[in-house]
Formats: C-alpha cells, structure tokens, sequence
C-alpha cells in the first residue's frame, strides 16, 4: 500500500460508495451529488476518477481496494474491452494485482513478425527497427503485412542482404520467408 492511502479505511469507502456493475454510485448526498449519481468524473478519455479524503483516485483502484483492502502498485484490466459509457469495464472481475512487466506482457502485439507491434491506442500495427542501440519507428499500418514490408524494406537499407526479414520478397503481397502463403481465406479462417 502506498504511503499517501495508508489512513483510507474501508468502512468509509463502504459508507460513501455504493458498488454496482463495476461503478461507484454516492450512498449520501455530497456537494451536488444526490444519493444514487455516479460517483466521479471522466479523465484520460477510458478512466474514471473520485475524490475521496481530497485526493483524486481512479475508480478501478478504489474499487480494487475495496474489495480486496490493499492498494497494489498496479491494478490491470484483465480485459480492455470498452463498457458501453466508453470507459474501461471497472467490475471486479476484470480488475487484478499486477506487475508492470505482467501488465506490459499483455499490451504486446500478437503479431508473428519481427518488428511488428499493435498499437492499440491507434488501432494500426507499428512497424520499428532497432539500429545502434535506439529504437526507430518506420510507420503505422492497416495490416501486420504492411507493417512487415515496411519493416523488411527497413531491415535491407540498414542491414544489407543478410538481414533476417519476414517475407522472402518484401514488395510480394504475399509470399512468407518459409514459403507459405499469408492472407490467403481457407476454410476455417485465414491463413
């Protein structure tokens, strides 16, 4: 628990808020607020944010802490699945202690090639490059095959002919380095 929530108790969070579908709801009138409004206001666009004891707190730690009585240095939304008020789904199911390396493992992309990341803030695939120690970012993309074209396109004026690249001929739409095709419909799915 961090220094600066140390004297939050439990039973005023439990006196003040009401839990409901992963939001706080005020149990008494406060400043405005009537018995039964959501507790808090929108910040940073998917976050929720409450005042308590003159402190602004995200609604997902509040409600981390109150049903589990510690403040981890991290709560995760195991799912970042949006609600339908446009915010991150708070409900204690989706909320959990993690590291920041355990948090940073999940914002990973899925991708299969090198240098091919999701950027979810953007919704595109990022195509980056390491070249003397410092990261380089060549371009966003619609598909993880563009992104790995770019990448390949990147790779070979930097590294020459022996670089390791993703497909075999980076200006083909779709030949792989194995020799497989990719983006070609197959029953089941694509491949």
């Amino acid at each position: 628990m961090t220094k600066e929530y140390k004297e939050w108790g439990l039973d005023e969070l439990w006196e003040r808020f009401d839990y409901r579908d992963g939001r706080l709801f005020h149990k008494s009138r406060i400043r405005g607020a009537t018995i039964g409004d959501r507790a808090g206001s929108s910040c940073k666009n998917v976050y929720w944010r409450i005042k308590f004891k003159q402190k602004y707190c995200l609604e997902h730690r509040l409600i981390f802490f109150m049903h589990h009585g510690y403040f981890p240095r991290l709560v995760d939304h195991i799912s970042d699945d949006l609600t339908e008020w446009g915010h991150k789904n708070n409900a204690i199911e989706n909320l959990r202690d993690a590291t920041y390396s355990q948090n940073n493992q999940r914002a990973a992309s899925k991708s299969t090639y090198k240098g091919v990341f999701y950027d979810r803030n953007r919704g595109k695939w990022r195509a980056s490059i390491k070249n003397r120690g410092k990261s380089i970012t060549i371009g966003r993309y619609e598909t993880q095959i563009e992104a790995a074209k770019a990448y390949d396109k990147m790779a070979l004026e930097i590294y020459g002919s022996l670089c390791d690249t993703n497909l075999a001929d980076p200006d083909s739409p779709w030949e792989q380095r194995d020799g497989s095709v990719c983006g070609q419909v197959v029953e089941g799915g694509e491949v």
